[in-house]
């Protein structure tokens, strides 16, 4: 699944890439955006705001709270910096919150249930796909580490510290 995932989003790179080049950007000028999406920069399900600097190569600093729904569900926040390379292709940096982990034990007829949220630093490369002038389109795929100890016992799954992490959102410049 996660490598169908991975060619999916290759796909659906390349053919974006294709398309935009009609839409180059603008590196005169520095803007803001919001996004709306789902993802690391997002928060889960959420908000990004972004401003990006002007020039030849850009920085974007972001930041995102939002909303994930798994295992519990948990309000969400990261932030980070992007830089642009070529066109609007970035590498991003980034610090948050990217997931949560519950276990439930039981002890002696007593049930509890405990959530924690997986949260460290994160290596995405992504692209903005502008439309036009204002709309566009964040996707983005990385790798992100917990720095959180969430395991139980050797071998429990949430032990693992890398994670493969995307950004998929709707862009609009302010």
């Amino acid at each position: 699944m996660k490598k169908l995932l991975f060619v999916i989003s290759g796909l659906l790179l390349c053919s974006m890439l294709a398309l935009s080049q009609e839409n180059e950007s603008n590196d005169s000028d520095d803007y803001f955006s919001l996004a709306m999406g789902y993802g690391n920069s997002y928060g889960g399900f959420g908000l990004r705001l972004q401003y990006v600097t002007p020039g030849q190569t850009r920085a974007g600093f972001h930041g995102g709270v939002g909303y994930f729904p798994w295992n519990g569900g948990m309000l969400h926040a990261a932030g980070g910096i992007q830089l642009y390379f070529w066109d609007n292709l970035y590498a991003d940096a980034q610090f948050g919150m990217f997931g949560t982990y519950r276990f439930i034990t039981s002890i002696g007829g007593t049930t509890t249930t405990e959530k924690k949220a997986l949260y460290g630093p994160g290596l995405l490369l992504g692209y903005d796909f502008f439309f036009n002038e204002k709309f566009g389109l964040n996707l983005a795929a990385g790798l992100s580490y917990n720095v959180h100890d969430i395991s139980l016992h050797e071998g429990d799954s949430a032990s693992r510290k890398i994670y493969p992490r995307v950004d998929l959102g709707f862009v609009i410049k302010l």
